[in-house]
């Protein structure tokens, strides 16, 4: 997807999100990550770019260094909802420091059984995250 769309796409959503009362005052936006791998195919994680518009227009921190990527789990694409969740088990590591307390907004680029948004948000539940919202721009039923 070309930077104009995807920015298109990220206005929509956050005044979407505002116009319906769903604001993220006192939170903190971090990006699913991709696997190390997969960001040296692409060259670049997508979701980046969303978060930046979305902290943009909703005036927020990005803070990226709290979730990371340990486990290179396969391409989510043509597996179920049962083996969507096993292949997202234990994905994340938390950096528990940053976390305490903390009101986080997860973003993904696209949610189709929300198996990578429900491992991330166990993850940093684990550590203490006072609350974790999940925002995306598309949602495959």
């Amino acid at each position: 997807m070309e930077f104009a769309s995807l920015k298109r796409l990220a206005d929509a959503g956050t005044t979407f999100a505002s116009k319906t009362g769903l604001w993220y005052d006192d939170f903190v936006i971090v990006s699913i990550p991709l696997s190390k791998r997969k960001e040296k195919d692409r060259g670049f994680n997508q979701v980046d770019h969303i978060s930046k518009l979305l902290s943009e227009k909703m005036y927020l921190k990005i803070q990226n260094s709290i979730l990371t990527r340990v486990k290179d789990t396969s391409s989510q694409h043509g597996f179920g909802r049962k083996k969507r969740s096993e292949n997202m088990k234990d994905a994340f590591k938390v950096n528990k420091k940053l976390v305490k307390d903390k009101k986080i907004v997860l973003v993904d680029d696209i949610c189709t059984t929300g198996a990578t948004f429900l491992s991330a948000t166990k993850a940093l539940y684990e550590v203490g995250a006072k609350e974790v919202r999940c925002f995306s721009l598309s949602r495959v039923i």
